[in-house]
């Protein structure tokens, strides 16, 4: 992926992973870093750290906002998120606008991304990182109320769909149609048990197909 001359639009990026991304993208030479958040005092404070930089003040939940932001753009890194697991059980509808709601406004590559943490670290420091496979790798663990793996069809719903080949459809349960796929009680659909990318020149292809609009269509 050339970053160089590119336009790139940061969302979140007054958060702390914004940050370190604009931070390592000014050594790659960009025409433009726009910041798109709605922290107009972190905004302020990391003005005074990249004056170079475009800020625009705006929520990822608001769709033409983001469209106005992404005007002229080359390429997007969405780190806008509510991160904080107390927070976001507390308050989960909000959550749901911000990380579901919201990401869905910005891009939708976690599709085609297909999300090992691991692999996809492992790849992005054998590609970018000057140290190479020698980069470290800090493994923080997860936090109370965070899972290693999201359920994606649970085992109720897999009575009831019908394999597209691409992707379940979960029919209601007062209309499942005959050629329906049987499965057995107690299986689910995991992102354990879903098709993974896990090796290097799969996700580092889609790296390298980030800035080509076709991906996020």
């Amino acid at each position: 992926m050339n970053i160089s001359g590119s336009k790139i639009l940061i969302t979140g990026g007054t958060g702390s992973f914004g940050n370190r991304v604009a931070e390592h993208l000014l050594k790659q030479s960009p025409s433009i870093v726009r910041i798109f958040s709605r922290d107009e005092k972190k905004q302020w404070e990391m003005q005074q750290k990249f004056p170079q930089f475009q800020y625009v003040i705006g929520d990822i939940r608001d769709e033409a906002r983001l469209e106005e932001a992404m005007l002229g753009i080359d390429l997007v890194f969405h780190a806008a998120a509510l991160k904080h697991v107390p927070s976001c059980e507390k308050y989960p509808f909000e959550a749901y606008k911000t990380n579901v709601a919201g990401s869905q406004n910005a891009c939708r590559t976690a599709k085609a991304a297909g999300c090992t943490i691991q692999i996809l670290a492992d790849t992005v420091r054998r590609k970018f990182s000057k140290n190479g496979e020698n980069h470290t790798i800090q493994v923080s663990g997860i936090r109370p109320g965070e899972k290693i793996h999201e359920t994606l069809v649970n085992e109720y719903e897999m009575q009831r769909i019908t394999d597209e080949e691409l992707f379940y459809t979960v029919h209601p349960e007062y209309n499942v149609p005959r050629n329906h796929s049987d499965k057995i009680l107690g299986s689910e659909y995991t992102s354990n048990n879903t098709n993974q990318l896990n090796k290097f020149e799969d996700i580092s292809k889609l790296l390298d197909k980030m800035g080509e609009i076709e991906l996020y269509i």
